[in-house]
């Protein structure tokens, strides 16, 4: 279904975003696996590849920093020359204090992560998908939480709220 696609998976080197890249791989595409760091990468994409066979690369990059971003981006274009897929699977669970307590600083990380790394990332996605006229397909893991709140979540709550509102417009201008 998928054979002879790229894709960009972030947060690939764990839990959903590992599932993701092994599904993508299992239906035939070649697929960049996404971590904050190189070591856990690497780890991830050697599992993959002995799990699947798959075509898997490693794409070590901060998602909430521009320069790394746009770096990753850099070397997905150069490495494969093009990209069909990306999902934006990396998140800052945001578990910390109470909303009287969080701090400033614990706020914007999580928002840093979650909202803006997935606005950079799917920006740069639709850049590159653009520019070849082929489009692509940018998917954007929200949660229910940005609907159905829990207690003690206050950052994680509105960086999925944000993801969705987010989408929706990204979605009416592409």
């Amino acid at each position: 279904m998928l054979n002879g696609r790229i894709a960009l998976v972030t947060g690939a080197t764990r839990n959903t975003g590992l599932g993701i890249a092994e599904v993508l791989s299992r239906y035939g595409a070649a697929v960049f696996v996404n971590g904050e760091d190189q070591a856990e990468v690497d780890r991830a994409v050697r599992d993959l590849r002995d799990r699947t066979g798959g075509r898997f690369h490693g794409a070590p990059a901060d998602v909430s920093d521009e320069l790394q971003v746009r770096g990753m981006f850099a070397e997905v274009a150069e490495t494969a020359g093009r990209l069909d897929i990306l999902v934006n699977n990396a998140c800052h669970l945001g578990v910390g204090p109470g909303f009287l307590d969080t701090t400033a600083e614990f706020f914007d990380r999580v928002m840093a992560v979650n909202a803006r790394g997935y606005f950079l990332c799917a920006r740069e996605a639709a850049r590159l998908m653009t520019a070849r006229g082929t489009g692509g397909a940018i998917v954007n893991i929200g949660s229910i939480t940005a609907r159905n709140t829990i207690r003690g979540r206050l950052a994680y709550v509105a960086s999925k709220g944000a993801i969705e509102s987010m989408t929706r417009a990204m979605a009416l201008e592409l």
